[in-house]
C-alpha cells in the first residue's frame, strides 16, 4: 500500500504514527519529497502509540526496499526515499537490572506532585506544602531501609549517591586515608575511590571467587587501623551475587572504619535494613526500583560525617546542594514503599523463573552460567556463550523483540569487557544478563529459550566461516590478488 506524502517530514511522521491496521498489511511505505527531509533526528523522533517503532536500515536506501512488505502499486515512484513502518512486534523486556518502568502508584504520585509545585525551602503556603510532601517522602524512604528520616540525603540517582558516599566521607576525613573496595563494585564506587589516590589516599581492592563473592576473611585482612571506609555492594549488578555485608560491617567496625553499601540492585527486591546489614552509609536508585529516572538517595548514619560534593546552598542539611526534585522524590518514595511491600510475595516466583531459564540454558552447548548458586538475586541470570560476541547476540535477540543486556552494565556505551567477570576469572566475551520485571511470566522465559539456540548457532556458524577465511588467507599465496582481473 503506497501513500504519497507531500508535507515533508512532519507529514511522514504523522502517517507513520497512525494506528496499526492489521487489515491493511504489515507495513506502510511513505515517500518523502526530498531525501534531505529524512534526517536522523526525525526518524528517531517517531513514536508509535508509546511503543517502539523499528525502522529497517534497508528502508532508508534509495528505491523500494526489497524486504518491504505490503501492496506495491504499479505506479509506485522510483528513485526516492522511503521510510517503512514495521509491524509492531511484542517486546519481551528482560533487562530490569538496567531500568524499570514506573510503578502505577508512582505514576499517580508523580502527576499529583507536578501539580503541587513549590520550593520546600520557602516559608509561604505553597513552600510549606512542598516541604510537607518532601518530608513525608523522606519518611517513607527511611522506613523502607530501616533508617531515620534525617539520615536520608536526596540525590539525582544511585551514581550521585555513591559518589557522595565515597568522596563526601573522604572530604570530611581526618588522619584516616585508606579505603577498601571490592573489585566487583559498580564503577560509581570504583571511579571515585580510585580518584582519591591522587589526593593522597590509598585504596585496596579485594578480589572475589569464581561466583563473584568476596571472602570475608580476605576483606577483614585488608582493613587497617587507618582505614576510613569499606565499600561492599549488597548484590552485584551484573551476576546477582549477594555479598557477605554483615561480616564486612563487623570487620570494618572492629578497626573503627565505616561501611558503605551500594544497595541499588537490592532495594525493592531483597530485605534491606541498615541495622541488620551493619551499614553506615547506603545508596539506592529510583529507576532501578520502579521509580522515575533522575532520582536516588543516600542514607548517612549518625557515625558518618559527610562534606558535600555539590556546592551552592544549604539544602539536605548542608550535605547536598541543589533544588530537590519534588515530583521525582514523591514518585520514588511511593515506588520504593510499594516494592518493599510487594517483593516478598514475588521472590519465589521470580526465583523459579530464574531456575527455568538456567535449566533451559543447559541444553545449549558451551554456555557458562555466572553467579553464586544460592546467594543471589532471584530475578537475575547471567551467562556467557562461548565463541559468540555478546553484542552480536544482543542484536539478533533484539530483532526478535527480546531485550537483554550484554557487556559491562556501567560501560555499555563503549562495550568494554566487564570488570566484574574479569575479577571473577570468567570469560568476558559473549556475556548476557537477563533480569526479570516484577510481572515476568513463564512465557517470556520460554520465548527467550525458543529464540536463543538458533541465534547462538547462527553466530557460531558465522564465526566458523570467518575463521576458515582467515586460515585460507594465511596460507602461502592465499592473499595474492590477480591484478589482471582487477
Amino acid at each position: 500500500m503506497w501513500q504519497r506524502c507531500t508535507q515533508g517530514v512532519n507529514g511522514a511522521l504523522n502517517l507513520l504514527t497512525q494506528p496499526y491496521r492489521p487489515d491493511r498489511g504489515t507495513a506502510s511505505l511513505v515517500t518523502l519529497g526530498s531525501h534531505r527531509d529524512l534526517t536522523r533526528e526525525a526518524v528517531e523522533a517517531v513514536a508509535w502509540g508509546g511503543e517502539r517503532l523499528a525502522l529497517a536500515p534497508a528502508a532508508l536506501e534509495r528505491g523500494c526496499p526489497d524486504g518491504a512488505r505490503g501492496d506495491r502499486s504499479p505506479g509506485a515512484p522510483g528513485g526516492t526515499r522511503y521510510a517503512t513502518r514495521m509491524t509492531r512486534m511484542p517486546e519481551t523486556y528482560l533487562d530490569a537490572a538496567s531500568t524499570t518502568p514506573l510503578h502505577p502508584q508512582a505514576r499517580v504520585a508523580l502527576l499529583a506532585a507536578v501539580d503541587e509545585f513549590g520550593d520546600p525551602s520557602r516559608l509561604y503556603g505553597r513552600g510549606r506544602r512542598a516541604r510537607l510532601l518532601l518530608d513525608r517522602s523522606r519518611e517513607r524512604l527511611a522506613a523502607a531501609v530501616g533508617a531515620h528520616p534525617e539520615e536520608v540525603v536526596l540525590t539525582s540517582g544511585g551514581t550521585e549517591a555513591a559518589n557522595l558516599a565515597v568522596s563526601g566521607v573522604a572530604r570530611a576525613a581526618g588522619h584516616r586515608r585508606h579505603l577498601v573496595v571490592a573489585a566487583v563494585e559498580h564503577n560509581a564506587v570504583l571511579a571515585p575511590a580510585r580518584a582519591l589516590t591522587a589526593k593522597g589516599f590509598e585504596v585496596t581492592e579485594v578480589g572475589v571467587d569464581r561466583s563473584g563473592r568476596v571472602d570475608p576473611a580476605e576483606l577483614a585482612a585488608a582493613v587497617r587501623d587507618d582505614t576510613l571506609l569499606v565499600c561492599l555492594q549488597h548484590a552485584n549488578h551484573e551476576v546477582g551475587t549477594v555479598q557477605p555485608v554483615r561480616e564486612a560491617a563487623d570487620a570494618a567496625h572492629d578497626r573503627g572504619a565505616l561501611l558503605f553499601v551500594d544497595a541499588c540492585q537490592s532495594v525493592g527486591r531483597l530485605p534491606v535494613d541498615m541495622a541488620a546489614l551493619g551499614a553506615d552509609l547506603l545508596a539506592a536508585s529510583g529507576h532501578k526500583c520502579y521509580g522515575p529516572p533522575g532520582t536516588g538517595f543516600l542514607v548517612a548514619g549518625g557515625q558518618a560525617r559527610l562534606r558535600p560534593v555539590l556546592l551552592g546552598d544549604e539544602r539536605e542539611r548542608r550535605r547536598r546542594a541543589g533544588m530537590e526534585n519534588l515530583p521525582g522524590v514523591a514518585a520514588m518514595a511511593t515506588a520504593v514503599a510499594a516494592r518493599v511491600a510487594e517483593a516478598p510475595a514475588e521472590h519465589q516466583r521470580l526465583a523459579r523463573l530464574g531456575e527455568r531459564l538456567r535449566a533451559g540454558l543447559g541444553a545449549i552447548p558451551e554456555v557458562i552460567v555466572h553467579g553464586h548458586p544460592s546467594e543471589r538475586l532471584p530475578q537475575l541470570v547471567a551467562f556467557s556463550v562461548l565463541y559468540v560476541e555478546g553484542e552480536a547476540l544482543l542484536l539478533l535477540l533484539d530483532a526478535e523483540g527480546i531485550a537483554v543486556h550484554s557487556g559491562s552494565s556501567c560501560t555499555a556505551d563503549t562495550q568494554e569487557p566487564s570488570h566484574v567477570l574479569a575479577a571473577m576469572g570468567a570469560i568476558t566475551h559473549g556475556s548476557v544478563r537477563v533480569s526479570f520485571l516484577r510481572d515476568a511470566t513463564d512465557a517470556e522465559v520460554d520465548r527467550l529459550l525458543e529464540v536463543l539456540p538458533a541465534a547462538v548457532a547462527e553466530l557460531r556458524e558465522m564465526a566458523d566461516l570467518d575463521s576458515q577465511a582467515l586460515e585460507r588467507a594465511a596460507r602461502p599465496g592465499g592473499a595474492t590478488v590477480d591484478r589482471e582481473r582487477r
